[in-house]
């Protein structure tokens, strides 16, 4: 699927033309809609395999209002999330203080392996990394485990790493094993346009 869950913060780019495969935002018949974009076939596709293809017929009032360029999850809850997220015009202006909570305390990383994408981080998503916030249980941390950057819930109580993937088991921190919490994830980005941010250092999940 392209990653877009219930909830997230969708970045739309208005310059952008919209081609076949693209995700876009739009309105169809007076309803707002966000969906994958087949232009030679006049149609709108979901990523679901539940959801059926919606065809673009000539008599529907439909426009582009924008590409989708990023998707914004938060994994770090704060009500300033949801206040500022729906207020157009203050979310132009705060786009930074809306990804940032502690801007000396904050790196970046990109997500490599797909362990994680329960919790909504696939493999490619930039992770913005707080190092000021305490690692409470169930956080979504990046670590160092035996030298190795790593992404994953943290249960602190049982000292434990956890995925979000069945297919993949708990890891335990043991007593000799090298571990530091490098921070807590706050936020993720999914890329839907490649971006230079990609070349960073990587965690894997």
């Amino acid at each position: 699927g392209v990653g877009i869950f219930d909830g997230d913060l969708l970045i739309i780019d208005r310059h952008i033309k919209p081609h076949t495969g693209c995700v876009i935002y739009g309105q169809l018949n007076g309803e707002f809609i966000c969906k994958i974009y087949d232009e030679k076939q006049r149609m709108l596709l979901s990523s679901h395999e539940n959801c059926q293809a919606i065809v673009i017929h000539d008599y529907d009032d439909f426009c582009v209002e924008g590409v989708v360029i990023r998707t914004l999850r938060q994994h770090f809850y704060l009500n300033d999330f949801i206040n500022i997220a729906s207020d157009y015009s203050e979310l132009r202006t705060n786009l930074d203080d809306l990804l940032v909570l502690h801007p000396c305390a904050t790196w970046f990383g990109v997500a490599q392996g797909n362990s994680m994408q329960d919790e909504g981080i696939y493999d490619g998503d930039i992770l913005i990394i707080d190092r000021q916030v305490n690692a409470l249980q169930g956080a979504v941390i990046v670590a160092q485990l035996n030298g190795e950057f790593i992404c994953k819930i943290f249960d602190k109580k049982r000292r434990m790493l956890l995925s979000a993937n069945p297919q993949y088991h708990a890891v335990p921190i043991r007593d000799c094993d090298t571990f530091s919490v490098e921070g807590i994830v706050i936020r993720s980005v999914r890329m839907h346009f490649k971006s230079s941010l990609q070349g960073l250092w990587s965690c894997t999940p």
